[in-house]
């Protein structure tokens, strides 16, 4: 890199008069610290931070900033980074800017709260990769109080919310090790190196996991053959044989193109397939390390589970405009209600409920705040939370939004991975594209007033769009749209 074109993204935003228009953060800034930063400026109600190029560190408590104004610029989200290894970072304002900065956040718990009545992200980054199943939302946005409103913008973004557990508890020396002593003994230098990977997350910690796996394969290429084929002769069969046969899909985010990854084949594979597939490897008298390293690898990962989280939730009485944003993660609607996500069954009880009252009117239940456009994103589903139901068992609220406009988003799951929902009042659905959505998948589930939908297509014309509405309007959809009252 030239050092003109260092100077020039060190250099902070200028204000209309020519002045700087943020305060400097990180080495050779006005400020070393973040903390430091807001410590210092604690009396400003207005405040902007520009992140100088390099890594900020946010440990300890959860930081918490309260003002008036809340602007945190950089010169990128891959060379201006906040990483956050304490329990997250809560900024509460009139309104919050946020713009070219990283997050990356460490703690498995990590979020990112964001109160304000506007809230405004644009070419970010935010990440969290090594989240657990229960972890709360990446990032949490809703009003500055409860009587008030957000208005969100959210463009040009990238986001993960990756989370991954050990599922079957057993190491990786019950597996690969024949329980014979005099073998382990020749294999003392392979088992140290098994431990180590054993310390791994072979889905939070890629990079890591693909040295260790190498390191492994290294020590099993300096054994002699003879060696070789007593271990993989001595294999501990009935460990073998009570091993899971279930099969196990490598998770896409493992599936890198990077080499160094050692990358499994896109497949299902059960970990008693993998376990002997890697002892038959071991056996051979021309070793091929390539083969083996994809194996051990298959192991490890299929002692795993991993998935996705909810990467952006939206409290009540949030709106705006959430576009041209790449989420390997959902996004959560009406995310602070006690309850469920919409689901077909909650759709189903809901279309019974309303069929069988001659009382009930749908438009009566719904409870409608601002308006949303949620358009050109590539995300894995969005969905909308719903109430308890009441003291009798039965729904008296549905929260949603005054208007909806989905448009010419791509879902990457639907049906047993979960399903797309959205409520609103006035809903235009155009454009959008299911690719996951098989035949008899549900892609999504709508309730409303009204609705449009044209031009939505899945995997499989079979696939349906299931809705709920009073009215509605359809064109030139490749995906069935199904009626819950009929």
């Amino acid at each position: 890199m030239s050092k003109s074109v260092v100077q020039n993204i060190s250099i902070p935003p200028i204000d209309d008069q020519g002045r700087p228009a943020a305060v400097t953060v990180g080495e050779g800034g006005r400020y070393t610290t973040i903390i430091e930063a807001i410590t210092k400026l604690q009396d400003e109600q207005e405040i902007s931070l520009y992140m100088l190029p390099g890594t900020h560190a946010l440990t300890g408590q959860n930081a918490i900033l309260d003002r008036e104004v809340i602007k945190i610029v950089g010169s990128g989200g891959l060379t201006s980074i906040i990483k956050i290894s304490s329990s997250g970072i809560s900024l509460s304002a009139g309104e919050i800017l946020i713009r070219d900065v990283g997050f990356q956040v460490t703690s498995v718990a990590g979020s990112i709260d964001l109160a304000a009545e506007r809230v405004t992200a644009e070419g970010c980054i935010f990440e969290r990769r090594k989240g657990r199943k229960d972890a709360p939302p990446l990032v949490v946005v809703g009003p500055k109080d409860d009587a008030g409103t957000a208005e969100v913008r959210w463009f040009n973004n990238r986001m993960a919310a990756v989370w991954s557990e050990k599922k079957i508890e057993r190491s990786l020396s019950d597996v690969l090790l024949p329980d014979i002593p005099e073998m382990r003994a020749e294999l003392v230098d392979f088992i140290g190196k098994l431990n180590l990977l054993e310390d791994t997350n072979p889905y939070a910690d890629e990079l890591a996991f693909a040295d260790k796996v190498a390191e492994v394969v290294a020590s099993v290429s300096e054994l002699p053959p003879d060696i070789r084929t007593k271990w993989s002769g001595d294999r501990p069969l009935e460990i073998i044989d009570n091993l899971p046969e279930d099969l196990t899909s490598i998770s896409p985010f493992a599936l890198r193109s990077n080499p160094r990854l050692m990358v499994c084949p896109s497949s299902k594979v059960s970990l008693k397939d993998a376990a002997i597939h890697f002892y038959d490897l071991v056996g051979e008298v021309k070793l091929n390390p390539g083969e083996l390293s994809i194996e051990l690898a298959r192991v490890f990962r299929t002692l795993f589970e991993s998935g996705y989280g909810d990467a952006l939730a939206l409290n009540t009485k949030c709106g705006g405009t959430i576009q041209n944003n790449f989420i390997n993660g959902n996004v959560s609607f009406m995310h602070d209600l006690v309850g469920s996500f919409v689901s077909s069954e909650i759709s189903i009880n809901i279309a019974n409920m309303v069929k069988e009252s001659a009382d009930i009117d749908l438009a009566k239940l719904l409870d409608l705040g601002p308006s949303i456009k949620f358009h050109s994103n590539e995300v894995n589903l969005v969905c909308t939370k719903m109430p308890e139901p009441g003291t009798n068992g039965e729904i008296e609220r549905i929260y949603g939004f005054k208007s909806v406009v989905v448009s010419d988003n791509a879902f990457k799951m639907a049906d047993g991975n979960g399903v797309t929902s959205v409520v609103g009042g006035l809903l235009s659905m155009c454009g959008n594209w299911f690719p996951t959505a098989d035949k008899g998948d549900i892609a999504a589930i709508v309730l409303g007033n009204s609705g449009v939908f044209i031009g939505n297509h899945a995997k499989d014309p079979g696939a349906s769009i299931n809705y709920l509405l009073k009215e509605k309007n359809d064109d030139a959809n490749l995906i069935e749209l199904v009626n819950l009252e009929q």
